[in-house]
């Protein structure tokens, strides 16, 4: 029994000594000489969760190019500059290595107990080291022929393991992805501003002369005054694969551990500004990366209809609008032939005289009366002759291109299918409600990418919240249908507007047979039948907007409403 108190005793002292050396080793870490640090590094992860790796190919090279600049601080702000290299076991240089990967190697040696880097090329001075990390600064990519991009700014300290020195590093950053609108490489910067005194300094990006150009505190954004929050950083993705040629990223210093702020975007691709705000507060934490601009910049719900409502008559009844245009396809499935649907990508998106090679497998936007796809209604008919179609009204019936096919098959939208809302084809008296509205209802042009699409604009009357709908700072709207010139829109401008509410209708010409024709018009059918050949559908011309009788056979458009409960 003594002899195994005194087991105990010696156990516990053990213990003791143990745990003092581990409080000694936290208070007086010892110092560290090295000129050769291995660099780790953590990834940035999305909004799910997944890992991103933000130059694709090799997850090894998450940060890093060969030639790399970093400088490395100790704890009382002595610094060495390094260039980054990847390493292999069997490269044969000294000193050597016992692990692949990415070191920095400087000629002469840093002592400290602590250590932080930062990305350095072209490289800004900074004099004291706090708590918190190191400065920030712009890097930019010094190989004439690539394109200009700033690198991940990350902060940590070291560690001794297994006779090496490692420099663990974490993102002291947010990442921003910048949807550009497919236009590429055709942008030359980005810049990127906060609300109140989280404003950066005015800064421009140039990828094709790579150069950066930063000014002294001044208006960042219109209406936007700049504060006193430091620079800001710039990155770009140097990586074409798998369509990254349309993204910008931006890194976000971030001091704590996220930022809630309102965030303002812009971006120039050499001949006009495109401008976004977002509509509420944003929270950025450090080493996420989000997804902003025209995915994420949507007047649409996940289920593919406005957040605006618009009244369809004097009873306060109001609807919101598809996202684009209806679009259907008859295909083969083993024995039989079945029908899928879809809205178009965008308002401003229709196929005119692509409907002219209507069959199977083709999509289609110029349909004929009532081809739902009910029996034997289906949305690649080109039959000329009225009677083959569906004649009377089909509001509310399995011939609505909305109520037959909203849960089976449903109708895609994006990368999703939509089974559970309950679309509808507007009524004659509906159409003649929404364009005769005092101001909501004009011709316009809207300009992108250097291609112009005619139509109709209606402005909603209300918000998704049920408020009123006023018009957004900056916009523009003349209300009439005398030319489509009467509201010219570039893509910023449009998207001012479309991100408030409002719907366009392009012009889509008509079908009849395989045959497309109609320049500069537009059809979209009603729900409501008018005789034995013939159903109402809503005309567009440069010179007026009207509900006409159409013949039964000829191809229309088709814009789906959700219908929401009475409101006034």
């Amino acid at each position: 029994m003594k002899n195994i108190r005194i087991a105990l005793f010696a156990c516990l002292a053990l213990l003791l000594i143990t745990a003092c050396r581990k409080e000694d080793d936290q208070l007086m870490r010892p110092e560290v000489t090295s000129n050769l640090f291995m660099l780790k590094s953590s990834p940035f992860t999305d909004n799910n969760n997944s890992k991103v790796y933000l130059n694709y190919g090799d997850p090894s090279k998450l940060i890093y190019e060969d030639g790399d600049k970093v400088r490395i601080c100790n704890e009382s702000g002595v610094y060495k500059d390094f260039v980054v290299k990847y390493r292999t076991t069997s490269d044969g240089q000294s000193p050597a290595v016992t692990e692949n990967g990415w070191y920095a190697q400087c000629d002469e040696e840093l002592t400290g107990s602590v250590f932080y880097a930062v990305y350095v090329d072209g490289f800004k001075d900074y004099s004291t080291i706090s708590g918190s990390g190191p400065a920030y600064t712009f890097n930019i990519n010094s190989i004439r022929g690539d394109d200009a991009y700033d690198k991940i700014i990350l902060s940590g300290n070291t560690e001794t393991n297994a006779g090496r020195t490692v420099l663990t590093l974490t993102p002291a950053c947010a990442i921003l992805r910048l949807n550009t609108q497919g236009a590429g490489n055709n942008y030359n910067y980005v810049k990127v501003g906060f609300e109140a005194d989280r404003v950066p300094k005015k800064g421009t990006i140039n990828a094709s002369t790579n150069t950066l150009t930063v000014s002294g505190n001044s208006d960042y954004l219109t209406g936007v005054t700049a504060g006193g929050a430091g620079e800001f950083l710039y990155m770009r993705h140097s990586n074409t694969d798998a369509g990254e040629d349309d993204y910008w990223y931006v890194a976000i210093p971030i001091t704590g551990s996220s930022v809630t702020t309102t965030l303002y975007l812009e971006w120039n691709n050499g001949s006009e500004t495109i401008r976004y705000r977002t509509s509420g507060q944003v929270t950025m934490e450090k080493g996420r990366v989000y997804t902003v601009g025209t995915e994420r910049s949507t007047p649409f719900t996940a289920e593919g209809y406005t957040k605006s409502l618009f009244y369809v008559n004097g009873s306060g009844n109001f609807v919101a609008f598809s996202a684009g245009n209806l679009q259907g396809q008859r295909y083969v499935a083993g024995l039989s032939q079945r029908n899928k649907w879809q809205f178009a990508p965008s308002q401003i998106a229709a196929l005119k005289s692509d409907n002219a090679s209507i069959g199977l497998g083709v999509w289609v936007d110029l349909l004929g009366y009532g081809t739902s796809g009910n029996n034997s209604k289906h949305p690649n008919m080109s039959s000329t002759v009225p009677t083959q179609y569906v004649n009377g009204d089909i509001a509310g019936t399995d011939y609505d291109w909305g109520v037959f096919n909203y849960a089976n098959p449903g109708i895609i939208y994006g990368a999703t299918t939509v089974t559970d809302i309950p679309w509808s084809t507007l009524t004659k008296a509906e159409w003649e409600y929404l364009i005769g509205r005092d101001n909501k209802a004009g011709l316009a042009t809207i300009t992108i990418d250097g291609m112009s699409h005619k139509g109709l604009v209606l402005l909603p009357d209300l918000t998704e919240t049920g408020y009123g709908w006023s018009m957004p700072e900056g916009a523009s709207f003349t209300s009439g249908f005398s030319g489509y010139t009467l509201n010219n829109y570039n893509a910023s401008q449009w998207s001012t507007l479309e991100n408030a509410g409002a719907v366009f209708l392009p012009v889509t010409f008509y079908r009849n047979g395989n045959n497309v024709t109609g320049q500069d018009e537009g059809y979209y059918w009603t729900s409501t039948g008018n005789n034995a050949g013939s159903s109402y559908a809503l005309k567009i011309t440069a010179g007026s907007v009207e509900v006409i009788a159409k013949t039964l056979s000829h191809g229309c458009a088709v814009r789906l409403v959700a219908r929401a409960e009475s409101k006034k």
